[in-house]
């Protein structure tokens, strides 16, 4: 594992300089991404997104509504990584910070903006049943 150090983030070998304050993936430990979210949320100077679905399930007592991570085992923070990556790495329910060797990608503004415009104010999208 990378050691978790301004220096690693910083420049990448293609010189890309990463913006202080940034989107990051987290990976969460699985089936919490929404404790991850809440500990994230207690922190200063931290943006947390965690798109979720709801839907109906059948079960063996008949259809239940079920709310579901969008993308399972991972959610977005947006933090300061010089001051917070650290906090953000070891918050109770995160795995790790999404990085691949010595490169920390971010993720664009522009995507979680396109996400959040299908989703409800409270970050759900509803799938329904209905055939249409």
């Amino acid at each position: 594992m990378s050691e978790l150090t301004p220096a690693n983030i910083e420049k990448t070998p293609s010189e890309h300089v990463v913006p202080p304050v940034a989107w990051f993936c987290l990976r969460s430990q699985p089936k919490h991404e929404h404790i991850a979210a809440g500990h994230l949320r207690a922190m200063e100077g931290v943006e947390v997104f965690n798109p979720r679905i709801r839907f109906v399930r059948s079960t063996r007592i008949g259809p239940a509504p079920v709310t579901e991570s969008m993308f399972p085992n991972y959610l977005f923070a947006r933090f300061n990584w010089r001051e917070n990556l650290t906090r953000v790495h070891y918050a109770p329910g995160i795995s790790c910070v999404v990085h691949f060797g010595s490169k920390w990608p971010t993720v664009p503004d522009q995507a979680i903006v396109e996400i959040r415009s299908v989703l409800s104010p409270d970050g759900i999208h509803v799938i329904s049943n209905e055939i249409s």
